[in-house]
Order: C-alpha cells, then structure tokens, then sequence
C-alpha cells in the first residue's frame, strides 16, 4: 500500500540497542551538542556553505548536521570530493512533491513548490556521531572548503 502516513517500525535487535544506549543519552547528547558547535564555529567560515538551521536551537536533538550549498555548486561534486577522502555525506532531505503518491495526490502536484524545489539539490548532511573525533570535524570542514572552493569544473 502506498499511501500518505508515518514508517514508524523498528526490528527487536534496533530497539535493544536503543534501549542499551538509554542509560548514556545525556553524555551522548553533550558530546553531539560539542560537535555540532564545533561544526558550527568552522562552517561559519567556509564561503558558499550555509548552516541549517542558520542558528542552533539549544532544544535540538543535534542527530544531523545539515549545510545548503549556493546556487551554482554543484552538490554531486562536493560529495564526490568529500568521498575521495574518505567522508561520508548523506541526502536526508527530499521535497514532499518529489515521492510517488505526493506528486498525484497533492495538491500542487508534481511541480511542486519553488523553494523546496530550489533547496532540493542543494542540502547535504556531514558526518555527525557521539563517537568522531575533533580532528575528523576539522578534517571534514578543511575538505568540504576544499570542494566548494575548487567550484564548477
């Protein structure tokens, strides 16, 4: 069944881990909370990348650090840069009007809305685990600086 709704399973070995993880939320969230800061303060300073949020809400769960490229940086080339020296990107972000059902069924089809579709190819998640080290931060943030700055081919 395709159909609007929620995908909310979770297998008994994923919930066993989670629920291992429990007694160590708050030193895991600390520690998330100090690398997305440290993320934040290098970010900042790379030229063409842009935070999102643009300001960190002290209520975040800090489970992504998501940057937007500008217009005219080619994101499949920053990923495949980033990968070239080992680090990881994620897309988590698609517009509602790009899944199946959405473009028959809402109601501005599959158009879309200008905004989400302009940000569409343009966000892109970095590395964020309670586990990274502050030198894989400033590895991660000194290549994708590197990437954005080497610009269209």
């Amino acid at each position: 069944l395709v159909g609007p709704g929620i995908k909310a399973n979770m297998p008994d070995l994923l919930a066993a881990l989670g629920r291992s993880q429990l007694a160590r939320i708050g030193v895991l969230q600390q520690e998330r909370r100090r690398l997305t800061l440290r993320y934040r303060a290098a970010i900042e300073l790379i030229e063409g990348v842009h935070l999102v949020p643009s300001e960190h809400d002290p209520h975040s769960a800090d489970h992504l650090l998501v940057v937007r490229l500008e217009l005219g940086i080619d994101r499949g080339e920053v990923v495949r840069s980033l990968a070239e020296s080992g680090i990881s990107t994620s897309i988590h972000f698609r517009p509602l009007h790009q899944f199946a059902w959405m473009e028959k069924h809402a109601l501005v089809g599959a158009a879309g809305l200008d905004a989400a579709q302009a940000v569409a190819g343009s966000v892109l998640s970095l590395p964020l685990y309670p586990d990274l080290a502050d030198a894989d931060v400033d590895r991660v943030c000194d290549r994708l600086a590197a990437a954005v700055a080497t610009g269209p081919a």
